[in-house]
């Protein structure tokens, strides 16, 4: 019996050697690549501290939420993922461009795979349209700057086929002031105001706008086109709103007329106000004359007007009008100097006309019309219609 288990265990010795030693049917030379790749063969004492170690820890468990780590060797396993290559801005903002389909005058390349587009959102508008939207893009590396402001662009129409510029509805437009920055792989919003031309210009046809930008010295004028159509010009539904509110403009020799019309005809007027609250500054009319005549046409720039409101019996003139300047009734002074202003044909020009010389309580909701003596005496006066409604003004709806 006993001769029987000594025999078991040289047997299992034997095994036990052969497995140590790393035994296969292939010549021992086959395997030695992979481990010369990566460190010299461990010594014997080396190679059998795995196994020691093996043999006298306990069992560990599987987690079921992590994979385990694998085996230690020269190559990754099969199955893990390779590290992802970073995202490549450029490339992504040049297909975003591209599927937007600008000009081809739309786009500048700065450098190698960079560029600078400008293009709108949309091509086509109503007449009428006051701004619209377009993005400009920057793919590429350097900082590039552009002007702010209203008019910090040319405008062309398409006129029997060639393009001209078209001119302002100002003489004197404020120089746009505004610097921007669009940093490298940005995209800015960018509007066009179209009020600032000329109404009869803006009627249906094709046009296009020449953004000028800057790169370390360098300007780079970016052109887009765009089309209005509808029938006539922005200034017939002004001209159609005064004839529904019953306004008075004023014939001019040519057949062209001049025009006051208000920016808006309904003001927010809030009657509970408090002694230390300013009741009028919450109340200017912002009118524009608009003289549409091939004419020149002088007008008197002051805050001298009448304001009447509508009641049962008809239109009741307010006291405590201290700017009144009327055929009949000149006063001899009034806050500001009236000054003659000439508003060039097809121009428009800027009237404040505050409401701070009439006694609050005779401001109450309601319908009022203004008449303006802008042209002298020897003229019928402009005349305009708007309403006060009630409305809480923000400085008091905070508190």
């Amino acid at each position: 019996m006993k001769r029987k288990q000594t025999g078991a265990a040289l047997l299992a010795g034997a095994l036990l050697l052969l497995s140590g030693c790393g035994f296969s049917g292939k010549p021992a030379d086959a395997d030695l690549s992979a481990a010369s790749a990566s460190s010299p063969a461990p010594s014997a004492s080396q190679a059998a501290e795995p196994y020691e170690a093996q043999a006298s820890s306990e069992p560990q468990a599987v987690s079921e939420t992590k994979a385990p780590a694998p085996a230690s060797s020269a190559e990754p396993a099969a199955d893990e993922p390779a590290p992802e290559a970073e995202p490549d801005k450029g490339q992504e903002m040049r297909e975003r461009i591209e599927a937007l389909q600008p000009d081809q005058q739309a786009v500048y390349a700065y450098a190698q795979d960079q560029e600078l587009a400008l293009i709108p959102v949309d091509r086509e508008f109503e007449v009428g349209t006051e701004s619209f939207l377009t993005l400009l893009h920057n793919a590429g590396e350097l900082s590039i700057g552009y002007a702010g402001g209203r008019q910090d662009y040319r405008l062309e129409k398409l006129v029997d086929g060639e393009w001209q510029d078209v001119p302002y509805n100002q003489e004197n437009l404020p120089a746009a002031s505004d610097e921007y920055t669009i940093e490298p792989y940005d995209i800015h919003f960018k509007y066009f105001d179209l009020t600032i031309w000329q109404a009869r210009w803006m009627s249906a046809g094709q046009f296009r706008i020449t953004q000028t930008c800057w790169l370390e010295g360098e300007t780079l004028d970016l052109t887009f086109y765009f089309s209005l159509y509808g029938e006539g010009n922005p200034l017939d539904p002004l001209l159609e709103e005064a004839a529904v509110y019953g306004d008075q403009n004023s014939p001019r020799p040519d057949g062209g007329q001049l025009l006051l019309a208000p920016d808006k005809r309904a003001y927010g007027w809030y009657e509970n106000y408090t002694s230390d609250i300013d009741p009028y500054y919450y109340i200017e009319i912002d009118a524009h004359y608009y003289n549409e005549s091939e004419l020149p046409v002088d007008v008197l720039v002051s805050p001298a007007f009448t304001l009447e409101k509508k009641e049962e019996e008809g239109w009741r003139l307010l006291q405590g009008n201290a700017y009144a300047y009327t055929p009949d009734d000149l006063l001899p002074y009034t806050p500001y100097e009236a000054e003659t202003q000439t508003v060039q044909p097809y121009h428009q020009h800027q009237v404040i006309l505050p409401l701070t010389a009439f006694d609050i309580t005779q401001l109450t909701l309601g319908d009022y019309r203004i008449s303006l003596y802008a042209l002298g005496k020897d003229e019928p006066p402009l005349i305009f219609h708007f309403s006060l409604e009630e409305t809480i003004p923000e400085a008091i709806a905070m508190f």
